[in-house]
């Protein structure tokens, strides 16, 4: 390896020595400086060369060998897996920006003091209606979201307030009155995070500081519509430190939850009439986003490898690539690969909604696409909702340079001031402490245990009801249901009356409602895990004997 890594900046970048030439090394591959079959250097040479540790070496090589960037052979070596595109190896430079929506191009055209005052022509004390052009009273669209999503859109994967505000998952009202059964209900709804392990006295602490603060200096002008600034710098330094994208806070726009982001990246983006890729199945919350912008969803299938690339005309795709929402399939490098040429040859954006895969306890996710992302078209969406107190309505979009200007105009039309001013300030306190990944830290391992518990119960107890879907992320087990189409609902009903219940997936397939369950499991403990299980497997037992 010729390559001569600029090792320097990436450490200015990147907290830990082996994530730094982790993600040197990507980058080199990534730009075609390290082509394909490139024989990497061993670790006694590449630690002497740079002055890291033989252990930091073998970490980000085992990094990149888990990821499929890099493959070893024994007794020969490790060597370049990652085969760069002709156009990226030629440094193409990044396309025209992504095409705004009609509503976006005037949003973005107004100045601060229009977003302020009341639009000319608009009813006010003692004035007239807006008209049309035809002098006809404007009539207003109609907002209400239909087709698919009516009937089961409500049910949500548990966290952001959105177009429709939070549900929280329930049984079928069917059989909410039936009999009262031995023993406490155990309901793997989801949505709800382990609050006993939440450091509530460091975050009372730091939210206590703000007010007080906030009381002795009166509103902050300079938070904005963008989100407070040492917040987004914490976010940035996050993104880049764990997730390996090369965020910048001028790049980031703090929102009221990541369905509030998905809602107006809709609007931003999309014209009435124009079709969107929406996974399925998939959330809810975004197909309603789409169909409240007028557009039209175009649904695309997705497999046990999640999202299944196709050349879809349209101009604007919604994916989970690093767990799909709600089977939680990861999706591989080549389809990341093949969605990022997709929409460079179309001109098209990828909006990437990352809801839950912070907590990992196998493994290392992998590189989002918006780490991959050379040409501005990759849209990268997070929350704060499943890591801290649900009542914490925080998100944020990473965007590309030439969508900011639209987002942030956008935020301020709905949103003059900053909301959760004060939440705001207090998680960039506590994420700038290092506090929010101490945090984060703790509760993946606590997870993972419960994770793994759960999992091998469903394998174990109940394989035989369920193709449950192989995990190594996020706060809920899914499974497809193997037996008849016509019996899914006679044995949900019965565990129900048994005193376990689940969230029905079948309301995340929008165009066949193929039957599914998620189980979360967050907020159980271990022995109500076992019990919920060992009712589910007893009726299932019973049905089949």
């Amino acid at each position: 390896m010729d390559v001569m890594l600029p090792m320097d900046a990436y450490r200015e970048k990147f907290r830990y020595a082996y994530l730094a030439l982790y993600e040197a090394l990507k980058d080199a591959m990534l730009q075609g400086r390290l082509a394909y079959g490139t024989k990497l250097p061993s670790s006694r040479e590449l630690s002497a060369r740079y002055g890291l540790s033989r252990g930091s070496v073998n970490r980000a090589y085992d990094m990149l060998i888990s990821e499929g960037y890099a493959a070893a052979e024994r007794g020969s070596g490790t060597y370049v897996l990652y085969r760069v595109r002709q156009e990226d190896a030629t440094g193409q430079e990044p396309g025209e920006p992504p095409k705004l929506s009609a509503w976006a191009n005037r949003v973005t055209g107004w100045d601060r003091n229009q977003l302020m005052r009341p639009a000319p022509g608009i009813r006010t004390a003692g004035g007239a209606a807006r008209k049309n052009a035809n002098g006809s009273a404007a009539e207003g669209k109609p907002g209400a979201v239909q087709g698919a999503a009516q009937g089961k859109a409500g049910r949500k994967r548990g966290g952001d307030s959105g177009l429709a505000g939070e549900v929280r998952e329930r049984a079928d009202s069917s059989v909410s009155t039936a009999a009262e059964v031995a023993g406490e209900r155990v309901s793997f709804h989801l949505g709800e995070p382990d609050l006993s392990m939440f450091p509530a006295q460091e975050w009372s602490r730091l939210v206590s500081r703000e007010v007080r603060r906030s009381s002795r200096t009166g509103r902050r002008g300079s938070d904005g519509a963008q989100g407070h600034l040492p917040l987004r710098e914490g976010i940035a330094q996050y993104l880049r430190r764990a997730r390996g994208i090369d965020a910048e806070a001028a790049d980031i726009v703090v929102y009221s939850g990541s369905s509030q982001a998905l809602a107006m990246l809709a609007l931003l983006l999309l014209d009435p009439g124009e079709p969107a890729v929406l996974e399925n199945p998939g959330y809810p919350g975004t197909l309603r986003a789409v169909e409240a912008a007028g557009a039209v969803p175009l649904f695309a299938r997705v497999d046990g490898q999640g999202l299944a690339p196709e050349d879809w005309p349209a101009r604007v795709l919604f994916t989970g690539a690093a767990r799909q929402y709600p089977t939680g399939a990861v999706l591989p490098l080549e389809r990341r690969q093949a969605l990022l040429a997709w929409a460079e040859r179309r001109g098209a954006v990828i909006v990437e909604d990352d809801y839950d895969s912070e907590f990992r306890w196998a493994g290392r996710p992998l590189t989002p696409l918006k780490g991959m992302d050379r040409a501005g078209r990759v849209i990268y969406v997070g929350t704060f909702t499943k890591t801290m107190l649900p009542e914490v309505r925080i998100g944020y979009a990473l965007l590309p340079r030439s969508l900011v200007r639209a987002a942030v105009q956008a935020k301020a039309l709905f949103e003059p001031h900053p909301s959760a001013a004060v939440e705001q300030r207090a998680l960039a306190a506590f994420m700038n402490s290092g506090g929010y990944e101490r945090h984060l830290r703790r509760m993946t391992r606590h997870y993972g245990r419960k994770a793994q518990l759960l999992s091998g119960l469903l394998r174990s107890r109940l394989n035989g009801a369920f193709d449950w879907v192989k995990s190594d992320a996020g706060l809920h087990m899914f499974g497809w249901w193997k037996g008849e189409t016509s019996l899914y609902n006679t044995y949900r009903n019965a565990c129900v009356q048994a005193g376990a219940e689940w969230t029905d997936a079948s309301s995340y397939d929008f165009l066949e409602a193929r039957p599914a369950a998620c189980l979360g499991f967050a907020h159980l403990t271990e022995s109500e895990m076992e019990r919920g299980v060992e009712r589910l497997a007893g009726i299932w037992k019973q049905m089949n004997s």
